[in-house]
């Protein structure tokens, strides 16, 4: 390929950095999705955005081929006219081959870590191999979809491990009340304020009321 080529190829990528440096953030230096989640430029953003358009053009392309083979190019047309226009939009369509944003379960994880999805991490033990192998699962999961990765459970698996390790009262470990919790009810429309104190039956996972002698 001739230098005049490169030229004529590739110059707008260029052009693309040069104006992305100087823009004042992510969102005014992106010429595609100024709704994106970042707050400050780099490499890595600079990076996401310089492609966006020819994604965004295949994974309209992937839409009309689909749309012309099931209802005809009529249709196809139309649905490319209205995003045009912007009377409908479509979330995110930078990545024309991972879907967006998921939820996992973390149950499996606990048994095998990593492994069952081509990792190396086993299965956590104690609070440390917890950590660690859950960052690696993210990453391995993360690496599947554009968008966030959603695991409800962490809290709760974490609160297991670092009971393990520390013990029931490890968040504080000099009170006098042992499974205690302090419920504050500071407003209440129809009823008293004040504090009710509670006791934590870990066997049952529920509160329930303090018996008093």
């Amino acid at each position: 390929m001739s230098i005049e080529k490169y030229k004529n190829q590739y110059t707008k990528y260029l052009n693309f950095i040069d104006r992305y440096r100087k823009a004042v953030n992510a969102s005014t230096g992106s010429e595609v999705d100024s709704n994106a989640n970042v707050e400050h430029k780099n490499v890595t953003t600079c990076t996401g955005e310089m492609y966006k358009k020819e994604a965004i053009g295949t994974n309209r392309l992937l839409m009309i081929n689909k749309i012309t083979e099931l209802y005809g190019q009529e249709l196809a047309e139309e649905y490319i006219r209205q995003l045009d226009s912007h009377e409908i939009y479509r979330h995110d369509e930078t990545n024309p081959m991972l879907p967006y944003c998921v939820s996992i379960t973390m149950y499996p994880f606990l048994f095998s870590g990593t492994t069952n999805i081509g990792g190396n991490s086993e299965a956590p033990k104690h609070l440390d191999s917890f950590c660690g192998s859950f960052i690696n699962l993210v990453y391995a999961v993360a690496s599947q979809f554009a968008g966030a990765v959603a695991t409800p459970e962490f809290l709760m698996y974490m609160d297991y491990f670092i009971r393990k390790d520390f013990g029931d009262d490890y968040y504080n470990h000099d009170t006098e009340k042992k499974g205690i919790a302090e419920i504050i009810i500071a407003k209440q429309r129809n009823g008293p304020i004040g504090t009710v104190e509670l006791v934590w039956l870990p066997d049952y996972t529920k509160f329930a009321n303090l018996e008093r002698s």
